[in-house]
């Protein structure tokens, strides 16, 4: 329910704003395309590697024209952000062996092999300042702020002891979903262009001043204590109506 209510609010605010301009010249347009990126950690992360996939956004954008030149406008789309992600790492750690009916444990070491995959679904809002500078191309800057509607996070576990083959390996599967914030926002920063009449193309970079986990859940897994931020790219084609 919070995640509903969160969702009618940013609706509301926008079409608020849109009827506010609507006593002005403005515009509505509708548009469509693909986000690629993923999470960037604040700090790196040893044999570790992430791979962008695309996924969809639609949306629809009201523009409120302050001059021919300056335009403010509010937009609310859906975006489903992708991403497959494997990491290894190795700690050392004791081995309980029974010899001759006494306990011993012996020092040896893990290694970890994490494999995942990251599908989220999102109800964002953007409030932009646009520059038209040239040739009806725009420079685009302002603030997003997104709720989370669903998705998973998640992914496989394979713990090798020693070198393997003496003591079988471990195997587990898990789920961050229930780690991730419901709420994201941050910074936009694009360009957009006409390429005929009311038919436009463009391109966003977005970049999060959120952490995407609402707690550290790499230091509870013995690693070093980082967090991730929602680092996007967003590709659309759209129309004015």
């Amino acid at each position: 329910m919070k995640k509903i209510k969160h969702i009618s609010l940013i609706f509301i605010f926008t079409i608020y704003l849109s009827n506010e301009s609507f006593c002005q010249k403005d515009n509505l347009s509708g548009f469509l395309g693909f986000s690629l990126g993923g999470p960037i950690p604040t700090n790196s992360i040893n044999n570790s590697s992430g791979t962008p996939k695309t996924g969809a956004l639609i949306g629809l954008s009201y523009t409120y024209h302050l001059n021919s030149k300056i335009s403010l406008n509010a937009e609310i789309q859906y975006t489903n952000k992708r991403v497959e992600y494997s990491t290894k790492f190795r700690k050392d750690t004791l081995i309980p062996q029974e010899i001759n009916n006494t306990i011993y444990y012996l020092n040896s070491f893990y290694n970890a092999y994490v494999n995942g995959k990251m599908n989220l679904h999102y109800i964002e809002n953007q409030y932009t300042l646009s520059y038209n500078f040239y040739n009806r191309n725009q420079l685009i800057t302002g603030i997003y702020l997104s709720v989370l509607t669903g998705g998973y996070d998640k992914g496989d576990v394979q713990v090798v002891i020693g070198e393997g083959g003496f003591l079988g390996d471990y195997f587990e599967k898990f789920d961050n979903f229930e780690n991730i914030n419901n709420i994201d926002y941050g910074f936009i920063l694009g360009l957009k262009s006409y390429l005929y009449k009311n038919i436009f193309n463009g391109f966003k970079i977005s970049r999060s001043i959120k952490s995407l986990y609402s707690n550290d859940i790499f230091s509870t897994r013995g690693l070093e204590q980082n967090n991730l931020y929602h680092t996007y790219a967003y590709f659309f084609i759209g129309i004015d109506f």
